[in-house]
């Protein structure tokens, strides 16, 4: 089993003191309270492997009514952030900024061509619109690359196994 350590890919561990977790909003059947969760991710099979993951993982650690939405790219994120009020919200980093017609699969080429590095810019919006929510980030970037934007929670893979038990540890923490 792994160390978890909260900012490092696959960590899991209990939230900085003064952050509610989600664990402590129990509902009267023992799971979690409903949750909101928005997946944003461009990636049609990333996406995949998330929508999966979550599909999966709600009914076991979320009373029914549970939901989640999708968004493509960052503008998109923006304005569902801005009318919703999101739990947990699944981040990428490495974006198109509007939609840019193709997806990856249709039009690589020209699809990477809209892709900047803007995702993690949507914290301080998530933060204000829910301080309590728990912010997942998912980026194919180093640290290093990431070191001058603000942090996510926790960060898991992208990869098709690990993504699922990624979520499933956080989903079990929070």
């Amino acid at each position: 089993m792994v160390e978890l350590k909260p900012g490092e890919k696959g960590s899991v561990e209990a939230r900085p003191s003064g952050k509610p977790r989600m664990g402590d909003m129990m509902g009267p059947k023992g799971k979690r309270r409903m949750a909101r969760i928005l997946i944003v991710e461009d990636q049609e099979l990333t996406l995949e492997l998330l929508e999966f993951a979550v599909k999966k993982l709600l009914p076991k650690y979320f009373e029914e009514g549970s939901k989640y939405d999708v968004a493509k790219w960052y503008a998109q994120a923006e304005e569902l952030i801005r009318k919703n009020r999101y739990d947990i919200v699944i981040l990428d980093h490495r974006m198109p900024r509007t939609d840019p017609g193709c997806t990856d699969a249709s039009d690589f080429n020209r699809f990477s061509a809209t892709l900047q590095n803007i995702g993690y810019g949507l914290i301080d919006l998530i933060r204000e619109t829910n301080p309590s929510a728990v912010i997942i980030g998912t980026s194919s970037l180093n640290p290093d690359e990431l070191r001058h934007t603000p942090k996510p929670d926790y960060l898991i893979t992208k990869s098709w196994g690990e993504a699922g038990q990624d979520l499933e540890r956080i989903f079990k923490s929070i």
